[in-house]
């Protein structure tokens, strides 16, 4: 009997607590408007609120106010609630920020890009060769010496020899002639 007794009166606790937590419902409701306008989400936080304090009771001072304590396990949820929307909100901006590439990027690449297809056009046709088909192609020494009708050393020497070359080409902007109108081309102006 005396187990049955404990039971009877831990029931009795847990029902007097729900019914005290019952009755600051209205209080809840009316404190969470001043954080939520949207009556969704504030109904969603009272109800947060609700679950937190009935499964957390054994941690409730009875001696304290009961009202202060739910609000402050309201008040804590709202303020996780918005440093996580914060968090949030700037992983947003940022992996939008790092998808997206910037227009100077781009220009960037595009100029470089340029620059590497200028210095590729102004190596020695076999450097060239070479290159294109080890480094783009992924062709093996073997096989690009066949499409050459050359030997292999002299592939790796080509290679050699062309990204050195191309390695110049694209620190050195290229030099070209400027035309200006009326100039002859020995009055022509050469700019970097």
């Amino acid at each position: 009997m005396a187990v049955r007794g404990s039971l009877v009166s831990s029931i009795t606790a847990a029902e007097k607590f729900s019914s005290l937590v019952e009755r600051e419902v209205p209080f809840l409701r009316q404190s969470v408007r001043r954080w939520h306008r949207d009556r969704a989400n504030a109904d969603d936080l009272v109800q947060e609120t609700l679950v937190l304090a009935l499964s957390s009771a054994h941690l409730w001072d009875p001696q304290s106010s009961l009202r202060g304590w739910l609000f402050t396990i309201m008040r804590n949820r709202f303020l996780s609630a918005v440093a996580a929307a914060r968090r949030q909100t700037e992983v947003l901006k940022l992996t939008h920020q790092l998808s997206e590439p910037s227009v100077r990027e781009e220009q960037s690449a595009r100029i470089e890009l340029k620059n590497l297809h200028s210095a590729l056009d102004r190596l020695p046709a076999k450097q060239r060769l070479a290159i294109l088909l080890v480094a783009v192609e992924g062709k093996s020494y073997e096989e690009v010496a066949e499409s050459m009708r050359t030997t292999i050393s002299a592939v790796r020497c080509h290679l050699s020899r062309g990204r050195e070359k191309l390695r110049q080409l694209v620190d050195e902007p290229e030099r070209s002639p400027i035309r200006i109108p009326g100039l002859s081309s020995a009055r022509s102006l050469t700019v970097r």
